[in-house]
């Protein structure tokens, strides 16, 4: 049977420009969305301030941290700008105004911009190199990429393998060895030499012929 446990959540928001930290139960709600494909992250969130702090928090920074009380602390999960608010009263309590805020974090400066991994320099050396980034930390590994894809290490050490199974060895036949009984009857020549008979003429004068 399904059980339905309450969990106390709490969040806290911090703001550049208003003078103190807005936390639960001021903070009424707040969203992040983070999606594929989308370069920066958006939010939204529901507080409550005084009505005299809300003066210049357009282009602020927010910070928004959210945790629960069995969890060992509030976490951040967003850094960004503000980028629209929108001032509403609260009806149970006139010193403070709601604020619906949203905004996206910090990547929205590089949208639409042109970023190169290589450092592109001019001749004459005024001029400062073009826009480009490097990636100098990952936080969180794409693990179904690497399962897909496993590190190859390369290393220039040298590599023994153990217990290797005792395979037969295949051996040259017989016929075709170098060990052969050698026949000593059979003139040692050497073939394809060339051979040359002297014969003299008092040889061929006793056998009858004609000098």
């Amino acid at each position: 049977m399904a059980t339905i446990r309450g969990q106390r959540v709490r969040a806290r928001i911090t703001i550049q420009g208003l003078t103190s930290v807005v936390e639960t139960p001021n903070v009424v709600s707040f969203n992040v969305s983070r999606s594929r494909g989308q370069m920066s992250a958006t939010f939204s969130a529901s507080i409550k301030v005084p009505h005299d702090d809300i003066d210049k928090l357009v282009n602020s920074v927010i910070v928004i941290e959210a945790g629960t009380l069995d969890g060992g602390g509030l976490r951040p999960v967003f850094t960004g700008t503000i980028e629209r608010i929108i001032v509403n009263p609260v009806r149970t309590d006139a010193s403070k105004v709601m604020l619906n805020l949203s905004g996206r974090d910090v990547l929205h400066i590089l949208e639409g911009q042109k970023v190169n991994r290589r450092v592109t320099t001019y001749r004459n050396g005024d001029d400062p190199p073009e826009r480009w980034g490097a990636v100098t930390e990952v936080l969180r590994h794409n693990t179904g990429r690497l399962e897909r894809l496993p590190v190859k290490v390369n290393s220039n050490t040298a590599k023994a393998v153990q217990d290797l199974p005792q395979n037969t060895l295949d051996q040259t036949p017989g016929l075709f060895g170098i060990k052969q009984a050698v026949d000593g009857s059979i003139e040692k020549r050497t073939i394809g030499a060339i051979e040359v008979t002297k014969i003299s003429q008092s040889s061929s004068s006793q056998e009858g012929g004609t000098p």
